[in-house]
Order: structure tokens, then sequence, then C-alpha cells
């Protein structure tokens, strides 16, 4: 009864998007976001707040409330997303059905949660991943990372080689957190703080994998252990939100942004208080953390199909990965990806040198599908949830790498939200796998030998 009650309030909330101006729709963003929250207090264990659809929620919400903030406030970098933004006629109905479809996700969430809950609360343990394997399995990830991987042929562009250092990230995550009772969670932090500034360094022009990545530990470390609501909980959870913000902070530093002189090494982070008060550091941290670009794009995306309904794609965005092992010149057919179809709608020019615009996965069920979305949206919420709750019950049954290929898919899963694609979330995960299979045959082989 309890969860029916909330999916009305949340209902109720979309409605509202018809009554209120367009500058201050993005209000109930805020207002859904404390529906939800005051919801989950009731649940008492923070591992309830990272179930796949749970992201999707908090990432869709946060970045249209904040992005919805910062149009509305004027810390916009870009001339261009302002000009469309003047031009949009349909907000309050975009409004309304971004709202009715993260009210669905939520109602499936907490049905499958409240179904689930014994076994959440149950005391589990992994498999210990043995240290040499881990050795082996990270050094195995860095030589095939230095290796060029082309994947033109069929229809991907781009670099994929990233997806194997984050393989072999999260093997030392995993082996880790398999080990946590003979390693203190004060080493295990301070290990993943020394990977993540590795990683930081890899990839400096690709933060969000590197913030991306900071979820699959906390889930990974929320699992083993119930951690209840609590105030040094709290205090952990804040302290989680800073450390992300140094993060992108520190890279947005080494990227040129506050255009500093850099020396190099740690050294670059005395830097972080003059960029943080700056006088441009509002409007660069809104472009940076991609608020006014998640926000531009959610609306300007929707905006489109509802002025052209003639552009919907009617599912071929989300079928396309039964032909990414095709390539496009035996297949005339082949679907396009959802990134190339709206950036080449929304801006022709900026497709033309190169660039793409990502859509968030709501936005792409528009896309496809207008209001008949909502059914859709339900049933892959559906399917989203059934998996991820199989996989709790299979995970502590693990072994090795596979734990590792896991939290990949969970990380890659936050870039499907963002808007990487259906095609490209299925590219990560064949890549990833192949690895954990090799770096098995291969420590299988040593240990025969042996």
């Amino acid at each position: 009864m309890q969860n029916i009650i909330v999916f009305l309030l949340l209902i109720l909330t979309s409605v509202f998007s018809f009554l209120l101006d367009d500058k201050d729709l993005y209000v109930l963003f805020g207002f859904q976001l404390a529906i939800i929250a005051v919801h989950l207090t009731y649940l008492r264990y923070i591992f309830f707040l990272f179930s796949p659809l749970m992201l999707l929620i908090f990432y869709i919400n946060i970045s249209l409330f904040v992005g919805g903030w910062a149009f509305n406030s004027g810390y916009i970098l870009s001339s261009y997303f302002i000009e469309r933004y003047s031009e949009w006629n349909n907000m309050n109905m975009a409004t309304f059905f971004l709202l009715t479809s993260i009210s669905i996700i939520y109602y499936v969430d907490s049905l499958y949660r409240s179904s689930n809950k014994g076994f959440i609360l149950q005391k589990k343990t992994l498999n210990k991943i043995p240290a040499l394997y881990a050795f082996i399995f990270f050094i195995i990830a860095l030589i095939v990372y230095k290796m060029p991987l082309n994947l033109d042929a069929f229809g991907a562009s781009g670099g994929f080689n990233q997806i194997f250092l984050l393989t072999g990230f999260f093997i030392v995550v995993s082996a880790l957190v398999s080990n946590s009772g003979s390693i203190p969670i004060t080493i295990r932090v301070l290990v993943y703080v020394l990977l993540f500034y590795i990683l930081i360094g890899i990839s400096i022009n690709s933060k969000r994998e590197a913030i991306f990545a900071i979820f699959p530990i906390i889930f990974l470390e929320f699992y083993i252990r119930n951690i209840k609501y609590n105030l040094s909980n709290i205090f952990l959870i804040v302290f989680i939100a800073i450390f992300i913000m140094v993060v992108i902070g520190y890279m947005s530093i080494l990227r040129g942004y506050g255009s500093f002189e850099l020396n190099g090494g740690l050294q670059d982070l005395v830097l972080l208080s003059n960029y943080f008060y700056s006088d441009t550091f509002v409007s660069s941290f809104m472009d940076n953390m991609e608020f006014s670009f998640f926000y531009f794009n959610t609306y300007n995306s929707i905006e489109l199909i509802l002025n052209n309904p003639d552009l919907m794609t009617w599912g071929s965005t989300l079928i396309k990965p039964l032909f990414i092992l095709i390539p496009r010149d035996m297949v005339t057919f082949k679907p396009d990806s959802m990134i190339n179809i709206y950036t080449n709608m929304a801006n022709p020019y900026f497709a033309s040198v190169g660039g793409s615009w990502p859509i968030n996965i709501i936005s792409e069920f528009f896309w496809n599908f207008h209001f008949l979305s909502f059914v859709f949206i339900l049933i892959f919420s559906i399917i989203v949830i059934r998996v991820y709750y199989s996989y709790l019950t299979s995970l502590t049954n693990m072994k090795g790498g596979m734990i590792a290929f896991s939290l990949l898919v969970y990380m890659v899963f936050i870039m499907l939200i963002r808007g990487s694609g259906f095609d490209l979330f299925l590219i990560y995960i064949i890549c990833s796998f192949i690895l954990v299979i090799t770096v098995n045959s291969v420590f299988k082989l040593l240990s025969v030998q042996k």
C-alpha cells in the first residue's frame, strides 16, 4: 500500500507540469527527489540506493533539477544552448513525460525491493580472489589496453581500450573486497584513492569513466556490509560527494579549465581553491558536471519529436545491438545509433566535424515510441530489476574475473543511462568478457605448468 501511495504522489507531481511556468518546471524534479528520499529513509539500509533503477532515477532527476536551475539562473556557457532554450514550446509536455517515466521506474524498483528485502539484509561474503590471479589479470589488462583496437568496420567509432583498463581496475577492487576480512577498510580506501589517481592521470580527457567507476566500488562494499542510515554514514556519503567534486575539479584543471599553469603531479591540487573561488566556477562546474549539457539535450530531443513526429525511429536504435558484429558494408539496412541520429538532427555542423551529443535513455525511448514509451519503459524497468536481483543472488558464487566483469557491467549501465546507446553497452560488455576469458585461460595454463 505504501508503494502505491508514493507512486500516486509522484504521478501528482507530474500533473503539476501543466500548472507551472516553463522557467519553474525544474523544481518538480526536486519535489520528486524529496518524495523518494523520504520514502527511502524508512528502508534504513543504504544499499537500497544502489540498484540500477535507483541510479537511473538519481542521475536523471538530479541532472534535470540542477541543470534547470542553471538555465533559469543564467549559469550557461554555451550561447547555442541559450538560443535554442528560448525557442522551446513544449516544456510542459516534456516535463510531464519525464516525471511520469521516473514515477513508473521508481514504482517497479519499490515493488521488487519489497519482495527481495529479506535476501538483501542477509550477511554475504565473496569468494576470495588470490593476489596472484589479480596481479596477472591487471598486467594482462594493461597490455591489452596499450594495444590498438579499431571497430570502425562494425560502425563503432572511438577508442575502446579504456574498457580493458577499467576491467583491470575492477579486478583489484574485487580482490580487496573479497579479502575484506584480512584487509581493513582504511587500507582499502587508501588503495582506492591511489587507483583513482592513476586512473585520473590516464583518463584526463575521459572524466566520466573515472567518476562512474566510483559507484561499483560503493556498491560492492555495501553489498557485503549492511550499512544503516546513521550520522556517521551520512558523513561518509557527504565525504564521497566531496571527493567526487574534488576529482572533477582536479580533472577540470588538468583539461585546461581556469587557464592555470600546471606543474604536474600532486602540486596541481593546490590550484583547486583558486578554481573553486573563480568568477566562472559555477558556470564551468555546470558544464563540467554536464548538468547544462544533460538538461539541454534531454529537453531538446523531446522537443524535436513533439514538433516533428516523423523523426521517430520506432525501435531501430534499440535493436541496433543485434547488428553490432555485422560490418555496415555487408548490411545496408543496419540501424544508426541514437547519438548519430540526434546529433545530425540537432546540430548538423557539430556532427560533421565529429562531435556527438548523447541523450539519456528515457529520451531515447521517447524518440523511438513517443508517449507509447511508457509501456516500453515499464518493460525495460522490469527486465533490468529482475536481472539485477538474479545477479545479487549469484554474486556470492562468482569467482575471480567474473566479479570484476559484473562491476564493469554495473558501471557501463550508468553510461547507458547517460546516453551511450545500447550498441556501445553491448560492445563494452563483449570486450570485457573476452578479457576475462583470456585471463582465466592464461591463469589456468600457468597453474597446470606449475
